[in-house]
């Protein structure tokens, strides 16, 4: 898995200047949970912001390639007893993107994503807090809509979820947590092609 994205980081350039393809600049705001936390609500926020390459293949299809760093985790806001919890994962992710131009204003995609973790904290009230450890790759998918501005300006909503782990369930959880945590998230995010 490192050789592919290794791959990519270097293909990546290449792409951008490659003929047929446009490429870009992409901005936005994150709302995340951890399925498998016994926590609810996409309550943890974050930022991701990258860089993408796009390449229309027909006048209804179009293929785009972004590589990302995104702030996922999870979140117990402060409760009546002054207890939290807070998790931290910060990646850098490639999506592949598969859009479908359903008219001249609104793409509809979808696709997966590779992403690899850069850091991760925990915390609670009683400080830095250390449950199992995160896995360092993540294989995801996400799906979403993006609506025309301008002819360079879109705005998009994105919802994705985790399809691998991102770590073991801490013990003493139900069965129905045996297969690890995941991420779960939406996106609200701006981009501007060069």
């Amino acid at each position: 898995m490192k050789k592919i994205l290794f791959y990519l980081l270097i293909l990546f350039p290449f792409f951008v200047f490659s003929q047929g393809f446009k490429a870009g600049i992409r901005v936005g705001i994150v709302g995340s949970q951890v399925d498998g936390d016994t926590y609810e609500g996409f309550n943890k926020a974050g930022l991701t912001g990258g860089l993408y390459v796009n390449h229309k293949m027909s006048n209804l299809f179009s293929v785009q390639m972004e590589m990302n760093y995104i702030q996922k985790g999870s979140r117990k806001p402060v409760d009546l007893n002054n207890t939290y919890y807070l998790m931290r994962v910060n990646y850098v992710e490639v999506p592949l993107l598969l859009q479908w131009h359903a008219s001249s204003s609104f793409d509809i995609f979808a696709g997966p994503s590779y992403a690899i973790l850069i850091n991760s904290l925990e915390e609670t009230e009683l400080g830095t807090y250390q449950g199992p450890v995160f896995t360092k790759y993540e294989i995801a998918v996400r799906a979403g809509i993006s609506y025309k501005l301008s002819e360079q300006w879109k705005v998009d909503g994105r919802y994705g979820g985790s399809l691998s782990s991102i770590r073991p369930a801490p013990s003493g959880y139900s069965p129905y947590l045996i297969k690890g945590q995941t991420n779960r998230w939406v996106e609200l995010g701006l981009s501007y092609d060069f």
